[in-house]
């Protein structure tokens, strides 16, 4: 993995795992004490020693900047990483209520989206205490009159496509 930055018109190239050994002279190398940390700096233009050896002072200075930097970056691709898993992994399992609004279409209509693996029809408002329970379906059906079964032939339409209708 390779991060680039440029300061003051210079481009620095930062390489995981690579020590530059001839510019401090001691065999240790630029990071006796952070034997774990290490970089490989390359600049082009004149003066470049004296440029390199500066920059150097600074890079291990921020050494622990430059750790917390891969740990970001390593951060970053994971959750891209999940985030794209996660996006094609299709709908899932998505319900909805239907029978609220007469407008919103009729119940094979919704199952044809193939957006929902259930289908909430809603809403019970009459039940419990004795009485007979009693759908509210916003004028897709009149229960008083012929007890929507209508309907019959939609539920079976979203049964065959998978749909559960509850």
């Amino acid at each position: 993995m390779a991060l680039k930055i440029k300061i003051q018109k210079l481009e620095v190239q930062i390489n995981s795992f690579a020590v530059i050994q001839e510019l401090s002279g001691n065999s240790e190398g630029l990071f006796p004490k952070k034997k774990s940390f290490a970089v490989a700096i390359r600049i082009s233009g004149a003066r470049r020693k004296e440029k390199t050896a500066s920059f150097c002072a600074s890079i291990i200075d921020s050494a622990s900047y430059l750790e917390m930097a891969k740990f970001a970056i390593s951060l970053s691709f994971l959750t891209l990483t999940l985030f794209a898993l996660a996006n094609s992994s299709g709908a899932g399992s998505i319900a909805i209520y239907w029978g609220q609004n007469g407008n919103e279409g009729s119940l094979a209509d919704a199952c044809a989206t193939g957006n929902y693996e259930f289908v909430i029809l809603a809403f019970l408002p009459t039940f419990g205490n004795g009485q007979t329970p009693m759908i509210n379906l916003a004028g897709h059906c009149d229960p008083y009159s012929d007890g929507c079964t209508g309907l019959s032939s939609d539920i079976q339409s979203c049964q065959a496509k998978g749909i559960k209708v509850l």
